[in-house]
């Protein structure tokens, strides 16, 4: 029997903290996995330590071009390399039935210092040169073998991949545009969500993604993402002790005040009283 998701984010925070790993996994036309999971996936539907946040800030299309490459490759050999960022990574890929679902991304390697900081040097009039520098030295320098990711690992991509491929979109080319439509929201709607981004990501039209989405899901997106953002507070209200404000913020509202209206209109009581109930 496969482990749950449950199972497997608890693994996962568990590799981060024994061995100092930082673990994000991607899905190819899997968004309903996405979607549905978002509240427990948490973090690990990317990078967050402060290095890539310093990168995503100024060079997200960066990151996302990565992605794309990365699901575009078919083989099915684990990998080590430099990511665009200057960081080390090991790329597993998650396939079921000879359909590759998406990849796990095991990171925060400080391999080749050298190499690393030349990468950097490279975006230099993007981001803050020094303050890289100064994470970069907070990474691992000691890379785990190959045999030692595949035996940490082998278990939780069987078992992930099983999972995504029960929400894999086999379908036409329409429903493919809405599953990545739907993962580029659960990815990113804790930041200012724009169509345009969204079309450049599913290299589609502004209007073929409005359409699309609107017609398969029956809402709108900016309805879709309060969703996602009242979803992920409700969370944050019952499992924190962060302020009203704070898990505004954090779930992709800048004024407390339109959260809350956002969230007494869906839940049809206060952020204040959700919490209390």
């Amino acid at each position: 029997m496969y482990i749950q998701i449950d199972d497997i984010i608890a693994y996962f925070k568990l590799l981060e903290h024994d061995y100092g790993f930082h673990i994000s996994f991607h899905t190819n036309n899997c968004g309903t996995f996405l979607s549905e999971n978002a509240a427990k996936i948490g973090k690990f539907n990317a990078h967050h330590q402060k290095y890539c946040s310093i990168i995503k800030s100024k060079l997200y299309k960066c990151c996302l071009r990565q992605q794309k490459l990365i699901h575009s490759n078919k083989s099915k050999d684990i990998t080590f390399g430099m990511a665009h960022c200057g960081l080390w990574e090991y790329i597993i890929p998650l396939y079921h039935n000879e359909i590759k679902l998406g990849f796990i991304c095991v990171g925060g390697f400080c391999h080749d210092y050298n190499k690393s900081v030349d990468r950097i040097d490279k975006y230099e009039s993007y981001v803050n040169k020094k303050e890289l520098l100064s994470c970069l030295d907070e990474y691992n320098k000691s890379v785990p073998n190959l045999n030692m990711i595949k035996a940490l690992f082998k278990l939780p991509a069987a078992s992930l991949s099983s999972l995504m491929y029960e929400h894999y979109n086999k379908g036409n080319a329409t429903t493919n545009i809405y599953s990545e439509i739907v993962s580029y929201l659960t990815l990113n709607y804790t930041s200012k969500i724009y169509v345009e981004d969204i079309a450049k990501f599913c290299l589609c039209s502004v209007s073929n993604i409005n359409h699309t989405f609107k017609k398969i899901s029956g809402k709108s997106i900016n309805r879709y993402v309060n969703e996602l953002r009242i979803k992920k507070a409700k969370s944050l209200l019952k499992n924190t002790d962060l302020s009203i404000s704070e898990i505004a913020a954090k779930v992709g509202f800048s004024e407390t005040n339109y959260f809350t209206n956002i969230f007494t209109k869906y839940e049809n009581i206060s952020p204040s009283q959700f919490r209390k109930s």
